[in-house]
């Protein structure tokens, strides 16, 4: 068991926020489990503890508990939830005009977290007629 203190730790940097989402895509399905019940918040807390190991082990990372990186993760998910909204919002407004073309940093989030509906976009694939959701997000 690791000991952190309580001192603020500076900021996750760009790099370590890459390594996160990595990481979360690598256990979503643990740690972004919907279910409310014993066994599944104990298998989410435990699944935050494996993150914070494997985060703190890459090189160059500050060391973060498991509380800290499921804060920042949901700091990051409410931030582009917001700035997904506000895209919504303007092209609503200007008729669907908008920004030509989404950032680069909106594709570091796609398809790793559901959102509750937000940001969501149904596509059809011909091939198949299955149809596939995916989620894009701003302002990590």
């Amino acid at each position: 068991m690791e000991i952190f203190s309580d001192k603020r730790t500076p900021p996750l940097r760009r790099i370590e926020k890459q390594y996160l989402i990595q990481l979360v895509n690598k256990y979503r399905q643990t740690v972004e489990n919907k279910q409310i019940n014993v066994v599944s918040i104990r298998q989410k807390t435990e699944g935050w503890e494996l993150i914070s190991r494997e985060f703190s082990s890459m090189p160059n990372v500050s060391q973060r508990s498991g509380n800290q990186l499921r804060k920042c993760w949901s700091n990051m998910k409410q931030r582009s939830k917001k700035e997904k909204i506000k895209t919504w919002k303007h092209a609503r407004s200007t008729r669907g005009g908008g920004p030509s073309s989404p950032p680069d940093r909106l594709q570091k989030m796609d398809t790793v977290f559901d959102c509750d509906g937000f940001g969501a976009e149904t596509i059809s694939s011909e091939e198949s007629g299955n149809f596939i959701s995916f989620y894009s997000f701003t302002n990590f």
